[in-house]
């Protein structure tokens, strides 16, 4: 992750991920549900905003 961090530094990435964790490394998160954003910012503000992303990585 610290590579590709390094190398993409300054640049906007959209990551589809699937261990949530992963997330709390990223500036500004999405989280989507029914295709639609339900909830962006931080991951701090979306743990404490997102009932579903807060859900969803306790039950991961």
């Amino acid at each position: 992750m610290a590579l590709i961090a390094r190398r993409l530094q300054g640049k906007t990435v959209i990551s589809v991920l699937h261990r949530l964790e992963t997330a709390l490394e990223y500036d500004r998160i999405a989280v989507l549900e029914n295709g639609r954003v339900m909830h962006f910012g931080s991951p701090a503000e979306v743990l404490r905003d997102s009932g579903l992303f807060s859900t969803m990585r306790k039950d991961g």
